[in-house]
């Protein structure tokens, strides 16, 4: 994955000062740079929501044994990629009739046609790195309020 970089200076990470934007969530994020995970899992948190985090997309596949209301997937990883690890998630979750849980590209991969892919490949949004906190939670709450209805 590629590293993220830290908000400048004292920038919160919480955007909603009562950290309950994403309150009673549970978020899979994926990414191989545990300095990107470590960032994207305190932007969560600090906003409400459990983080599930895994290094790898075999081992993303066991955290989804659990409940997950959204994932947070790196493309450009070693070995199975996030394009890959999607496609496969989204054929597994056809199969199995189950609910498509939103998903979220997160990469340095920032072109139009990086976008088109990650939508193609079963991301239903894409955020580019460096990732901004405001950004992040902004976009997740969209797509959450999108894919559930408001709450």
């Amino acid at each position: 994955g590629e590293p993220l970089q830290p908000p400048p200076g004292d920038a919160p990470l919480a955007v909603i000062a009562d950290g309950t934007r994403l309150a009673a969530l549970t978020v899979l994020v994926v990414d191989d740079d545990a300095d990107a995970r470590q960032l994207l899992r305190a932007i969560v948190e600090a906003n409400g929501a459990r983080v599930l985090d895994a290094d790898t997309p075999a081992t993303a596949r066991e955290r989804l044994t659990e409940p997950i209301d959204l994932i947070v997937s790196d493309i450009g990883m070693p070995g199975e990629n996030g394009y890959a690890f999607l496609r496969a998630l989204r054929a597994d979750e056809i199969a199995a009739q189950r609910r498509r849980t939103p998903a979220i590209a997160v990469t340095a991969y920032a072109r139009t046609q990086d976008r088109l892919d990650a939508l193609a490949a079963g991301f239903d949004m894409h955020i580019a790195k460096p990732v901004e906190p405001a950004e992040v939670v902004a976009v997740m709450t969209a797509l959450l309020r999108h894919t559930r209805g408001p709450a």
